[in-house]
């Protein structure tokens, strides 16, 4: 019993390491896929043709992957924002003071992510 344990705890962890190495390098390609399936849907339902919308889903698939690093700050920042905005929603009375904070901090979080982006470079 005890070896099947620890097997189970090593092949845990093995996994999650693999996993998460294959989604490191998979992250842009995740994006692209999923720019690119977004576009095609909703270019299909606005114009009924197949090959504008395969066209529109080729260039979200290329801007999704060249746009990756900066989606990735702006989609932080706005999650970090978001979840502040969350927590703090059963305190404020004032929604548009609220709505407010949550905007100055998304924009100190995007702000923050370019910094650093110049700094690495």
């Amino acid at each position: 019993m005890i070896l099947g344990s620890a097997s189970a705890i090593v092949g845990a962890i093995v996994g999650f390491i693999i996993v998460g190495i294959i989604a490191y390098y998979l992250a842009r390609v995740a994006l692209g896929v999923a720019l690119a399936a977004a576009s095609f849907f909703l270019i299909r339902a606005l114009i009924p043709n197949t090959a504008v919308a395969l066209l529109a889903a080729l260039i979200g698939l290329i801007l999704g992957v060249v746009i990756f690093n900066k989606f990735l700050s702006f989609a932080t920042a706005v999650a970090g924002g978001l979840m502040v905005g969350y927590a703090l929603q059963a305190y404020a009375s004032d929604l548009l003071a609220l709505a407010a904070g949550v905007f100055v901090i998304v924009i100190g979080g995007i702000a923050q992510a370019r910094q650093l982006e110049k700094r690495d470079k």
